[in-house]
């Protein structure tokens, strides 16, 4: 019996997915073929997201990271005449916080990556919340760090409670950064370095369609997304606490990148997040840990 297009479809995009893994892309323990199984009869259209994962290495995202750095440093040079080594030695960098921090937090190890491949000197970064207060009172730049900044809410939230604390507004810095946090930093006068940028076409609201993946439509794609993500367990989630299925991740940006060392909120939960029933046999593609 002739393969069907959708089966046709699926083969060549696990297909991608081995090549990816070869070359070191993809990790090899991502389940992709098991999570397409969670979606019997809509396999094509999960096999059109699988496609569009984005998974990004430890190495990539470390070059991000520093070119974010090189950034900063550069507008820093600009901004003075002195040694640069001088004005280093006047900032200070801390981690965005939610509103429960915790050690555990991206932020935290985002700093520490920072300090190694930087070469940055410990007492650059601020011990806690109170040392980093007295520090900017006493006049040093005040630099927030995370892996990335997507609508902006935590960095204005930690930024808005600094300035409350010292009159100061802190610059971010994060290896990648989408429009909506850039935009929404820059309206409260914070300047963000980055590394690289979120396209507006990364995000699923505006996908553009392979050939083969015809007839599927975009419109079939958010439908899915829509009947699909009702099943997500997104009760532990602070920005899903009101029952609604945010299918789109936080501000529904529907963005399709993960970190090796994080699942940010703003990526499809479709991707990372557990069935509603403990008992199902569902298998998220690259679950949260």
């Amino acid at each position: 019996m002739a393969e069907t297009s959708e089966e046709m479809l699926c083969e060549r995009v696990l297909g991608e997915h081995e090549i990816l893994v070869k070359a070191g892309l993809r990790p090899t323990a991502l389940p992709a073929e098991a999570w397409i199984r969670n979606f019997p009869g809509q396999e094509r259209v999960a096999a059109a997201l699988l496609r569009r994962f984005v998974y990004v290495s430890e190495l990539e995202f470390e070059k991000w990271l520093e070119a974010a750095f090189v950034r900063l440093m550069s507008a820093v040079d600009r901004e003075h005449s002195e040694p640069l080594a001088t004005t280093l030695a006047r900032m200070v960098f801390f981690p965005t916080q939610k509103e429960t921090p915790s050690v555990t937090a991206s932020g935290f190890g985002v700093c520490r990556l920072l300090r190694q491949v930087c070469g940055l000197a410990e007492d650059r970064f601020a011990a806690d919340a109170d040392d980093l207060q007295q520090r900017a009172l006493a006049g040093e730049r005040v630099v927030l760090v995370d892996d990335c900044v997507g609508s902006g809410s935590q960095l204005l939230s930690t930024a808005e409670e600094l300035q409350a604390q010292t009159g100061r507004l802190p610059s971010g810095l994060a290896a990648l950064a989408h429009h909506d946090g850039i935009a929404a930093a820059r309206h409260h006068s914070i300047p963000v370095y980055f590394g690289a940028h979120i396209e507006e076409l990364t995000s699923i609201k505006r996908t553009k369609l392979a050939p083969d993946e015809h007839p599927t439509t975009r419109a079939e794609l958010l439908q899915f997304l829509d009947s699909e993500s009702a099943v997500l367990d997104l009760r532990r989630e602070e920005w899903a606490t009101d029952g609604v299925s945010y299918p789109y991740g936080f501000r529904e940006l529907g963005q399709t990148i993960v970190f090796r060392h994080s699942k940010p909120d703003w990526t499809l939960p479709l991707y990372w997040a557990e069935h509603i029933d403990a008992a199902s046999e569902w298998t998220p593609l690259d679950k949260r840990t």
